[in-house]
């Protein structure tokens, strides 16, 4: 990989640090106004929505595959895994693969 991808690929290796570190202050830098939470409760926008569901869905996210669709935009591929109440306990949910993806300018 070049240094030109490499570089261009660091803010999205910052944001999945982010998420799975639950680091409010990086996940702020590595995203923009706009920026889209979705998934099975439905999808909704801003900063403050994205901030929240890194803070609170317990989420880990592991990417498998990189896939560079222009200079601009990148789709990662990865392996999710929250915690799920079941009785009482906090368990681990499996792995579902699930993409993500990434604009950067």
């Amino acid at each position: 990989m070049t240094d030109i991808e490499q570089g261009r690929l660091e803010p999205i290796r910052r944001w999945h640090r982010a998420v799975n570190e639950r680091d409010q202050a990086m996940a702020a830098e590595v995203v923009t106004a706009d920026v889209s939470v979705g998934g099975p409760r439905g999808r909704a926008e801003g900063v403050a929505v994205f901030l929240d569901w890194v803070e609170h869905s317990g989420i880990s996210l592991q990417p498998v595959a990189w896939h560079t669709i222009s200079p601009d935009v990148t789709v990662v591929e990865q392996d999710a895994r929250w915690p799920t109440e079941a009785g009482g306990r906090r368990l681990r949910s499996g792995s579902p693969r699930c993409f993500s993806w990434s604009e950067v300018e």
